[in-house]
């Protein structure tokens, strides 16, 4: 049950950081776009080569930090994968055990035993058929 939470909050932190890495994707072509724009302004406007040549020391760090991010959603990505592959190998494990404590019952036929009744309960009286002519 705790590994089952700890996968959850796995995949839930994958989403996120998809997500969060679509989003910059998309960021990236909005400053994809300004660059051209500057490069553009940069011909004409010396204060624009400047400024471009700034931008473009800016994002040649913010991609090394891109390329991060990048490889830790890979690690995820192969952590929550060996995480599904352990899972599954955990339930066969446990259908293994169960099969081979109870022995050839199925699983769907194993019923718990009903708990001892405490001195002094009574019984449920039995409900009457009703029989209708």
């Amino acid at each position: 049950m705790e590994e089952e939470q700890l996968w959850k909050q796995a995949l839930e932190n994958l989403e996120r950081l998809r997500a969060t890495l679509q989003k910059e994707m998309n960021d990236w072509k909005e400053i994809q776009r300004r660059i051209d724009d500057l490069q553009l302004r940069a011909t004409k406007d010396p204060k624009a080569a400047q400024d471009l040549a700034a931008l473009a020391t800016f994002l040649d760090e913010s991609r090394i930090n891109g390329d991060d991010v990048q490889g830790r959603m890979e690690q995820l990505q192969a952590m929550v994968k060996e995480m599904n592959l352990r899972a599954a190998q955990d339930r066969r494990e446990i259908e293994r055990y169960k099969q081979k404590v109870f022995g050839s019952r199925g699983v769907n036929e194993q019923v718990a035993p009903a708990p001892p009744r405490a001195e002094g309960t009574a019984k449920k009286p039995k409900k009457r058929m009703r029989r209708f002519a």
